[in-house]
C-alpha cells in the first residue's frame, strides 16, 4: 500500500461521511490542495514525510477512524521528496565537480600534448641539421682523416666488416690519395 491507496482510504471514508475536503480542511487547518495531494498521492504538493505523517493523522482524527495502520504502511513505503530532492542535487553537484574536473583535465592534457609536440618538433630541427652535416661529410673524407690519424688498418678492415665503410668507398679514397700525391710530386 503506498500514498495513492492510503489517499483512497481517507476520501472513501470522508465521502462516507458526507465531508467535503473544506470540511476537514477547517478541522485540521491543513489546506484543501494538501488534503486534496494525500487523496490523490501526489507527493510534489506535499511537505516532508513528518508533515504527511501528521496530516493523516489529524485527517483520520476527524474521520475518527485508527490512524496507526496507516501510518505504518506510510513509514515503509513514503519516501522523504526532500531527501530524494537533496540526493539529486548533490548529484548534480558531483557531476558538475567531475564535469569541471574532467575539462580540467582535458585542457591539462591538451597543453602537455601540445608541449611535446613543440619540443619534438625543435628537437627533430636539431637533428635534420645533423643529418646534413653528416650527409655533406664524404666517407672519403673520413677515410683521410682516419689515414691521418695513423689508425691501424685491423679497425679500417673491422669497420668494413661491420658495414660502416664500404670497400668502393675505400678504393675511392685510395684512389684520391693516390691522385693527390702526384699532385704533391708534380709541385
Amino acid at each position: 500500500m503506498n500514498l495513492d491507496q492510503i489517499g483512497q482510504i481517507l476520501n472513501q471514508e470522508r465521502e462516507h461521511h458526507g465531508l467535503t475536503l473544506k470540511q476537514i480542511s477547517s478541522a485540521t487547518c491543513i489546506s484543501c490542495t494538501q488534503l486534496e495531494a494525500i487523496e490523490k498521492g501526489d507527493h510534489s504538493k506535499l511537505p516532508a514525510k513528518p508533515y504527511v505523517r501528521g496530516f493523516i493523522q489529524a485527517y483520520c482524527k476527524v474521520l475518527n477512524i485508527d490512524s496507526t495502520p496507516l501510518l505504518e504502511i506510510f513509514g515503509t513505503t513514503h519516501t522523504d521528496e526532500r531527501a530524494k530532492l537533496k540526493e539529486t542535487r548533490d548529484l548534480d553537484k558531483d557531476f558538475e565537480r567531475l564535469f569541471t574536473l574532467g575539462h580540467v583535465s582535458l585542457l591539462l592534457l591538451i597543453m602537455v600534448f601540445s608541449g611535446l609536440i613543440i619540443w619534438m618538433r625543435s628537437h627533430l630541427d636539431q637533428f635534420e641539421v645533423d643529418a646534413r652535416k653528416l650527409q655533406s661529410i664524404s666517407t672519403s673524407d673520413i677515410l683521410h682523416q682516419l689515414e691521418s690519424q695513423s689508425i691501424p688498418q685491423e679497425i679500417i678492415e673491422t669497420s668494413l666488416n661491420n658495414g660502416v665503410v664500404s670497400e668502393v668507398e675505400i678504393d675511392e679514397s685510395e684512389a684520391q690519395q693516390s691522385d693527390n700525391q702526384e699532385k704533391a710530386l708534380e709541385n
